[in-house]
């Protein structure tokens, strides 16, 4: 039986699996829905408009993923942070 824990999200382990992860927070910057196109498209209001969505997206796209350890191998936390340096 597999075993499955739950991570808080203000945890490191929780940055770590979504580094280098286009995540439903970050794509609809990564759409450009901010941008002065995607915002007139869309119907929002103007104070929508913000290319920071955008370079946030990229900037976490841009960091290596998170791999982890296979299964079989019993690492601690460390162990899987060194083997993804």
């Amino acid at each position: 039986m597999h075993r499955r824990r739950y991570v808080r999200q203000d945890s490191p382990l929780w940055r770590a699996l979504h580094a280098g992860v286009l995540t439903s927070s970050t794509l609809s910057g990564a759409l450009g829905f901010y941008e002065p196109a995607g915002v007139a498209r869309l119907g929002l209001p103007r104070h929508f408009v913000s290319h920071g969505p955008l370079l946030a997206a990229w900037r976490n796209l841009r960091v290596p993923q998170f791999v982890a350890p296979q299964p079989s191998l019993a690492v601690s936390l460390s162990e899987a942070v060194r083997l993804n340096e």
